[in-house]
């Protein structure tokens, strides 16, 4: 990671997605369901205690109000800084992440224009608040938000988020490696997919990522990939 933070003033990116066999994050009513088994989601903790940092947003804080650190008996030190983005301050006080910021640092960032009670009672309980601007859509720049991830010495960033994050980030290039984790569920085509549209019209003459290891974990399999060197 301290390469591409060097080079590119971003940390390296790592995006961790845990689907059904059909590519599915979630059933048609979004509600947290586990797809992959335990063993599973051990190496996932394993992977969060490799990385300086957890990137996610605010909708999948709102849906699953996961805590997002290393429960693997003798890592929770190596838990990473939690930075999730949230326009708007919509982090309950009450959620984990928020409970648990004493522990294991968390960030938020928002827009400038935000609720300035919201952003002091956060800032009370131990949260760092921090304004980024917003480009299309009034969507917070996610240029920005790596650039300021890297200011603060972070050289390696695993993302675990939802569909719209997912796309934003490969819209834009900006992840690195893929480690997609999958259950032999089948979900169907009303349920939620890993990836947002990326309204793509072609395919290219070659991926854009090269597999680079595979393996089988409990009833689950998991494959890494590369971006191609450019």
């Amino acid at each position: 990671g301290f390469l591409p933070r060097s080079r590119l003033q971003r940390p390296f990116v790592t995006w961790k997605t845990a689907t059904s066999l059909d590519g599915m994050i979630a059933l048609a009513d979004g509600k947290k369901r586990w797809l992959t088994g335990p063993d599973m989601r051990r190496y996932v903790h394993l992977l969060r205690s490799r990385v300086d940092g957890l990137l996610s947003a605010v909708g999948t804080v709102l849906a699953d109000d996961p805590e997002f650190t290393c429960r693997n008996p003798g890592l929770s030190a190596d838990s990473p800084h939690r930075f999730i983005l949230d326009s708007d301050l919509r982090v309950p006080m009450s959620s984990a992440l928020v409970r648990t910021a004493s522990l294991v640092g968390v960030t938020l960032f928002c827009k400038s224009d935000t609720n300035a009670d919201k952003r002091q009672e956060l800032i009370d309980a131990g949260v760092e608040v921090k304004t980024l601007p917003v480009g299309a859509g009034r969507k917070l720049d996610l240029g920005a938000c790596l650039r300021q991830i890297a200011d603060a010495g972070y050289n390696h960033i695993l993302v675990e988020a939802g569909a719209g994050l997912s796309r934003s980030l490969l819209a834009q290039d900006l992840i690195d490696r893929i480690v997609w984790t999958q259950s032999q569920h089948l979900i169907g085509g009303d349920g939620i997919p890993a990836i947002a549209g990326l309204s793509q019209l072609a395919l290219p003459a070659q991926t854009h990522y090269m597999q680079s290891d595979e393996g089988v974990i409990g009833d689950d399999r998991w494959i890494t990939m590369e971006r191609r060197p450019r």
